[in-house]
Formats: structure tokens, C-alpha cells, sequence
């Protein structure tokens, strides 16, 4: 039996993992102090670098029926977003955020050692963990799409833009942004 599911289900789903997925990662690395992570600058930053992407990937898992195994794909594509385009640790020849990795496996320009521990650790922690948890906390509207197609791909090209900008223009490594770069992280 197909249940109807109102606007609210909906945009309780969508704010719930919005509000997950914008702190667990940080709160699970410890790498924000937790008072640094609801600061308006820092928390809003968090939504988008955290928050909608896990939306979009939620809303296109379930639109597509994407399996677990999938899941876990896209979220590894996603730590790179994050650690290549965002932070670009990926990138650091020195000071990587867990300093075990220090001088470990950098080769060709990446740290691989670094990029190996990472990406894995997002897809559970910034993409499968979050989507979970905001299943559980709204199991009626778990299965359904809480967003339209149009929604969901328009929120996915302003995301694209957003942080093509932000990797082009934030200097947050050594590694300055540049446009082959970025096409071939995308």
C-alpha cells in the first residue's frame, strides 16, 4: 500500500539530514571544536560542503534505486569533492589533517596514503552515515523522494558551481586551484 506523504514529511526528511550530515563528519573527526561548528560562518559553510551534497546523493539513490554497494561508490566520489576540491588535503605535501600520514606516501603530486584513509571514511561518515540516521528519524518518508527531479538537479548545479568557485578561489593549501584541475577532479 503506496502512503501519501504531505510537504511536511518531506521537509522534515530533508532539514533532519541537512542538520546530520552538516556535523557528524566534523564531530566524528574531531577535527572542528564542536562550539566552532555552530557559528553561522562555519555551520552554514558545514550545510554546503556537507549537508546538501548528502541530500542531492540521497535524493539520487533513492530516485534511482541506487544499491548499498552504490552508495558507498558515490560517497568516495564525494570524499574527493571534499578533500581534493574543498580542503585539498589530498594535495598536501605537508600537514595532512592526521599527522601519521606526515611524509607518508606522497607521490605524483597526491598523498596517497592520506587519500586511501580518507575517501573511505567520508563515504561512511559525511554520505551513508547521515543518510541512515535521517531514515531512522523519519522512517515514513525513508523510501520516498523528499525533493523533485528539478529540485534535486538544480540544488546539484548550484553545488558544482559553488565549489568549482570555492576551489578556484579559497587558498586553504599550498595547491592553488586551476581549471584542468578542477575538470579532471569532476
Amino acid at each position: 500500500m503506496d502512503i501519501p506523504m504531505n510537504t511536511r514529511q518531506r521537509a522534515s526528511g530533508a532539514l533532519v539530514l541537512l542538520l546530520i550530515a552538516s556535523v557528524i563528519p566534523e564531530m566524528l573527526s574531531g577535527n572542528t571544536p564542536t562550539h566552532a561548528l555552530f557559528q553561522p560562518g562555519a555551520f552554514l559553510f558545514f550545510v554546503v560542503a556537507y549537508g546538501l551534497p548528502a541530500l542531492v546523493i540521497r535524493e539520487l539513490a533513492i530516485r534511482y534505486s541506487i544499491s548499498f554497494a552504490g552508495l558507498f561508490l558515490i560517497g568516495l566520489g564525494y570524499g574527493i569533492v571534499n578533500e581534493a576540491l574543498l580542503a585539498k588535503t589530498v594535495f598536501r605535501i605537508e600537514g595532512p589533517p592526521v599527522d601519521i600520514f606526515e611524509g607518508y606516501g606522497f607521490a605524483f603530486g597526491i598523498q596517497w596514503a592520506w587519500t586511501a584513509f580518507i575517501l573511505p571514511w567520508h563515504a561512511v561518515a559525511s554520505v551513508m552515515l547521515p543518510i541512515a540516521f535521517a531514515h531512522r528519524a523519519v522512517p515514513l518518508a525513508a523510501s520516498r523522494n523528499w525533493l523533485g527531479i528539478g529540485s534535486t538537479w538544480g540544488l546539484a548545479i548550484i553545488l558544482l558551481a559553488l565549489i568549482s568557485s570555492f576551489y578556484l578561489l579559497e587558498d586553504t593549501s599550498a595547491i592553488a586551484g586551476n581549471i584542468p584541475m578542477l575538470a579532471i577532479l569532476w
